[in-house]
């Protein structure tokens, strides 16, 4: 449901993407006007746009109350991966040729880490606490 994911752009990047990396100080600021300086995710926010793993939206906003859809959490976990060339094209039969998040759902399917609904990707459905934890934990054992 919707209220699973409520602020999950926030935890997701703290819980799961930072902590996972060591929790590593960012060197500066992103400067996003709508996260507050010491707040509980603000390193966390940082670090993600230091290293690319996620960037902000247009007005230097992070809005991280906002939910994650399929297709950024997919994006997030092959940016931490690397952004490794992937080996083949994703199974999905809904995602257009070119797409921005092409190659992260192609590197997730071949890596198991997504697996689909119905043959379809459905990269901008929200994305379940179940589905980014799953997919997270498959995304954590690869090697590298």
């Amino acid at each position: 449901t919707l209220l699973d994911i409520r602020r999950q752009r926030q935890m997701c990047i703290r819980d799961r993407l930072w902590r996972a990396a060591g929790s590593p100080a960012p060197a500066t600021s992103a400067g996003y006007v709508d996260v507050a300086p010491g707040s509980w995710y603000a390193a966390a926010a940082d670090w993600a746009a230091e290293t690319g793993v996620a960037t902000g939206y247009p007005g230097g906003t992070f809005r991280g109350d906002e939910t994650i859809k399929r297709q950024a959490f997919v994006r997030m976990l092959y940016r931490q991966a690397g952004a490794p060339v992937p080996a083949s094209l994703h199974p999905f039969t809904d995602i257009l040729p070119g797409a921005w998040y092409e190659d992260a759902a192609s590197w997730a399917a071949e890596n198991a880490v997504v697996t689909g609904i119905g043959g379809e990707f459905q990269g901008g459905a929200a994305i379940t606490r179940g589905q980014s934890v799953n997919s997270f934990n498959m995304a954590a054992t690869l090697p590298g």
